[in-house]
């Protein structure tokens, strides 16, 4: 990374190519209502979705282009980030508050060519849960999941999609495996043997209860097939008839054009009901398949279950390997 003002200091080593195109900033209303406006500096900088290991790398912010910043958070572990310290948070599409950038490569209320006197426009606020500016205890925010792997997780559940399947309830016991590869820690109560490891709703209770995620209604998303906040990782889980109990759950494994998730699964039927199945054990015929589509019945899944709810259990925090 490189200061505004064109003095290299660190380097983070990430195998990244610089965007050719002039980003346009948009934001929805929400995020303008209470964003401030920054300018990035002389040399553009990379977006990652987790500040305290520089990971999830995101989209660049190209040289002089102008992006609304929701708010700052201080955490200096990467050299590069001082002097100063603090990480913007990018409330510009396409990063939609999902990326952050280090504050020291914005121009931050300084002339383009100079003097370059603030590390960081203190104007901005401080993400939430975060005690910092001038005057504080700069104490950085804890980050969340800082165990998760999301590459080593999406990278189990392509390796075992098509694996051969037992019988009974199985989507929860595949996605539970997926996240123990990812290093997710097990808990006394969701492990091998326990009830949150074998059923949806004892999983999505367990992990809403226990670790940092968002849950969050997706059901009008099935008219675009889009889910801006999705990433591999994630669950996404689904009530065929919205009863109120989860049927199915599946694990996020990519996002296909348009941020449309891709998922992989077990369980696509439910084994116990079929002794032909539960005698076989057969492999799924696809790894991964679009959210809102059925790789069975060649459907979609809205046009199957008229009155379907959608859900993603986004995993807050997490990281990604830099190669993946």
């Amino acid at each position: 990374m490189f200061r505004r003002h064109g003095l290299t200091i660190v380097t983070v080593a990430l195998s990244l190519a610089a965007a050719t195109s002039i980003v346009v900033v948009t934001a929805d209303s929400a995020n303008a209502a209470s964003a401030t406006r920054e300018q990035q500096g002389h040399h553009g900088v990379n977006t990652f979705t987790n500040y305290h290991n520089a990971s999830g790398v995101g989209q660049r912010i190209p040289a002089s282009t102008w992006v609304l910043v929701s708010c700052k958070v201080y955490d200096p572990t990467i050299v590069s980030v001082s002097p100063g310290g603090y990480w913007y948070r990018i409330a510009s599409s396409p990063w939609n508050n999902r990326y952050y950038a280090p504050a020291n490569t914005f121009m931050n209320g300084d002339p383009w060519n100079g003097p370059y006197r603030h590390d960081t426009d203190l104007a901005v606020p401080d993400c939430g849960g975060v005690n910092t500016g001038q005057g504080a205890s700069k104490t950085p925010r804890a980050v969340a999941n800082p165990t998760y792997n999301r590459s080593a997780a999406v990278s189990w559940a392509l390796a075992h999609a098509q694996d051969p399947q037992g019988s009974g309830a199985l989507c929860a016991w595949f996605v539970s495996n997926a996240l123990w590869a990812g290093k997710l820690p097990q808990g006394p109560s969701w492990r091998p043997g326990a009830a949150a490891s074998r059923w949806v709703d004892d999983l999505v209770n367990y992990l809403r209860s226990n670790d940092s995620v968002s849950w969050t209604d997706i059901t009008h998303n099935l008219t675009t097939n889009a889910v801006p906040a999705a990433e591999p990782g994630d669950l996404i889980a689904y009530d065929w008839d919205d009863d109120g109990a989860l049927d199915h759950v599946s694990f996020v494994v990519g996002i296909a054009s348009g941020q449309y998730p891709e998922v992989s699964e077990w369980g696509q039927i439910n084994f116990s009901w079929h002794l032909w199945y539960r005698g076989f054990k057969p492999r799924s015929p696809y790894v991964s398949r679009g959210w809102t589509y059925s790789q069975v019945d060649h459907e979609w899944l809205q046009r199957e279950h008229k009155n379907m709810r959608a859900y993603l259990l986004h995993i807050n925090g997490g990281y990604f390997l830099p190669s993946y």
